[in-house]
């Protein structure tokens, strides 16, 4: 899931062990739905992540 300035974005169950396809198309799809549903600009946000080392991937786009 993901948050904004303005409230909680589309959540994403994950059932089965998260790679770099999986990754992307929560981005591609959950993650856009947000930017969509608040009327946000993609150049408008700083994406952030934890940067678990269990889930780094070299290139997701």
């Amino acid at each position: 899931g993901c948050f904004t300035s303005c409230d909680i974005g589309y959540l994403y169950r994950i059932d089965r062990d998260l790679d770099a396809n999986i990754y992307r198309q929560i981005l591609d799809e959950d993650f856009m739905k947000t930017l969509q549903y608040y009327e946000l600009n993609i150049s408008d946000i700083v994406f952030q992540q934890d940067n678990d080392l269990n889930e780094t991937y070299r290139y997701i786009y």
